[in-house]
């Protein structure tokens, strides 16, 4: 048996003898499929036609479910694919199906798509349905082994694919009814990702050569041209994030400056968190540092000064604090204070000393302290446990578990190094991930989890982000990009891919020290910026609209509002780019006026917010100066 198994470094061919699999590394072969290819999905429409079965034989499947995720492989040319799910039984099966006309596969000579596992030791089954002479339903199985943690591109001769009764021959393809995921028996939860599943053509798989694209030529003005092509009847998702930040002593330098709360103010910030380790004091009595109940009243006036919702982030000083009575009491006393005044709590993981315990344990411990803290606010809000990363490992097993919480936090910052080159922060933040973590989950693909394992009504919390965890021991930031037009340009990649799966993005500092939203003299950084172009022009619930760009270094997303088409743009390299923004011709009818506005970058500051008028056009061109961001608004008459 022979199947192919590409990456994007190496191609994996998998030998069957001796009823064992090896793989044998050679090299990376560049397929040329398309022409003799049958489309089975891509998965850049909807899901619908898929169906979800299982042994409960209810209404509903609760054992599998399939839902689109974005972006999907990166080298598919679309910009989804699907995740599938199989929940955790025992004596079961479970399915994930769709119809199949095998009359359209005829003259292939197999199956091919992208493939990515969970990282477990499990397997799945792909399986065809056939139809046999009399009417019987025939099912050729293929495992799949889910270990593979990256994208793989895999191509399946059919017959490779078994049943009892022997393999599957190329005369039986035209009777094809169904292409299946499936699992059988006592399994663990597991996920997969597909993309991209086709048919390939009757000939033996060789190399070919292709020719590398030339980059788009510049325009006369010396800039990179990037078109971007916005089809606002096109829906394909809703906001939900919305940016917050943290709040600490350093904040209180705000109290009684009017024109730095109004400054803040304008950000329209969702959440303001506090940490119970950012109020903490020595205590004579105990001989031991306890909350500083006095800071915490301050802290809770100052986020409804600014016009936020505070949240408390109560964290065990110690994992001997953790593990015993002493955190849930502490917990219990916080709701109790501030029950009126916060309605989020969240619990969060005891650093690094919480690494050697168990994730069954921290979880049994967060529930005790939950379930403590419900008793005496039933309506308040809990959730944790503010991992320091979206781990794979840790992820899956918090996941595996039932819904404990919520809301599910993490923390999320683009590098943990200072040699991470802009271009790979950059990268990084486009497809949600750290630059330099391995075995990580996507923020898109966490949140397409959680909701799967925990329900639709489950939020996902990013407590703290910023472009880079590194600091000096005083507690500055060390990476000064962050308050460079680089963080800004990061902010807003970053934001644009996690608009539609995270509820609440807090900025790791708001006031000083290199990480703020506000410097230390109390005025805007780079970074300001972007939170305030992403909270004002893409408000939560607006609907994302279609979008296709033509060039490379820009990120961007468009927003359908009530009043404006907004298409959000950001540069993410020192290039000048020539940026083309065009809508459909049927949405022309509909734009009153059009409306500009840039911040640029000016060496190490930026410019304020241009504003710039046009009449009501579907093309409108302006240029972006290096790590330089911009929104423009198409103005209609309110919908």
């Amino acid at each position: 048996m022979r199947v192919l198994i590409k990456t994007g470094v190496h191609a994996v061919t998998i030998y069957r003898k001796l009823g064992l699999l090896t793989f044998v590394l050679v090299a990376l072969i560049q397929q040329s499929l398309e022409s003799a290819s049958i489309i089975i999905d891509d998965f850049e429409g909807e899901v619908a036609d898929w169906e979800c079965r299982d042994s409960t034989q209810l209404d509903r499947a609760n054992l599998c479910a399939i839902w689109l995720v974005s972006p999907g492989c990166p080298q598919s040319k679309g910009r989804k694919a699907a995740l599938i799910t199989f929940f955790s039984a025992k004596d079961s099966w479970a399915s994930v199906s769709k119809s199949v006309d095998g009359r359209k596969l005829v003259g292939a000579e197999g199956i091919s798509f992208w493939f990515r596992g969970d990282g477990s030791n499990t397997s799945v089954t792909l399986s065809l349905t056939v139809k046999g002479r009399a009417g019987e339903k025939i099912r050729f199985d293929f495992k799949l082994p889910l270990g593979f943690l990256r994208w793989q591109w895999i191509a399946i001769p059919f017959n490779e694919f078994h049943s009892p009764l022997g393999n599957l021959t190329l005369a039986g393809v035209e009777n094809i009814t169904a292409i299946e995921f499936r699992m059988d028996g006592t399994w663990d939860s597991a996920f997969v990702l597909v993309d991209d599943i086709q048919t390939y053509g009757g000939h033996e798989l060789k190399p070919t050569i292709v020719e590398q694209k030339k980059g788009v030529e510049p325009s006369p003005t010396g800039a990179k041209l990037v078109n971007i092509f916005v089809e606002p009847e096109v829906v394909i998702g809703k906001v939900r994030a919305r940016v917050g930040t943290n709040i600490d002593r350093a904040a209180l330098r705000l109290i009684g400056n009017i024109q730095a709360i109004e400054r803040v103010r304008q950000l329209q910030l969702g959440m303001s968190r506090i940490r119970t380790t950012d109020a903490l004091m020595w205590s004579e009595e105990r001989q031991g540092k306890e909350l500083n109940h006095q800071l915490i009243t301050q802290l809770i006036n100052l986020a409804r000064e600014l016009r936020t919702h505070p949240m408390i982030a109560a964290i065990p000083m110690t994992q001997q604090h953790f593990e015993n009575s002493e955190f849930a009491l502490q917990v219990t006393d916080i709701v109790k204070r501030y029950s009126s005044e916060v309605v989020t709590i969240e619990i969060g993981y005891c650093h690094a000393s919480a690494l050697s315990t168990s994730t069954q344990r921290v979880v049994e411990l967060i529930a005790r302290v939950s379930d403590t803290a419900v008793k005496v606010r039933p309506k308040c809000a809990i959730g944790g446990v503010g991992l320091l990363a979206p781990w794979h490992e840790l992820v899956t097993s918090f996941l595996r578990l039932p819904r404990p919480f919520d809301f599910f936090s993490v923390h999320f910052f683009g590098t943990h190094n200072a040699s991470t080159t802009t271009e790979a922060l950059m990268d990084a933040a486009v497809k949600g991930v750290a630059a330099d973590l391995p075995n990580q989950v996507s923020l898109n693909l966490l949140s397409a989890l959680v909701r799967q394992r925990w329900g639709n009504t489950t939020g996902l919390y990013i407590t703290e982000a910023n472009l880079n965890s590194i600091r000096t021991d005083g507690g500055r930031a060390r990476d000064e990009r962050i308050s460079l037009p680089e963080g800004m340009a990061w902010w807003m990649a970053f934001l644009h891919t996690l608009s539609t799966s995270v509820d609440e993005v807090l900025q790791f500092k708001l006031c000083g020290d290199g990480w703020g939203l506000i410097d230390d003299d109390l005025q805007p950084t780079p970074a300001y910026w972007a939170v305030w172009m992403f909270n004002i022009f893409s408000p939560r619930g607006a609907s994302i609209c279609k979008l296709t760009v033509d060039g490379s270094g820009i990120s961007c997303i468009a927003v359908r509002t009530a009043t404006s088409l907004n298409v959000l743009f950001a540069n993410l390299d020192s290039t000048l780019k020539q940026v083309e923004v065009r809508v459909s011709n049927r949405f022309a009818p509909q734009i009153t006026m059009v409306r500009l506005r840039r911040v640029m970058p000016t060496g190490k500051s930026v410019s304020q917010p241009t504003y710039e008028v046009f009449s009501p056009e579907t093309r409108i061109t302006t240029l972006l100066p290096g790590y330089g961001i911009g929104v423009l608004q198409f103005v209609t008459a309110r919908r």
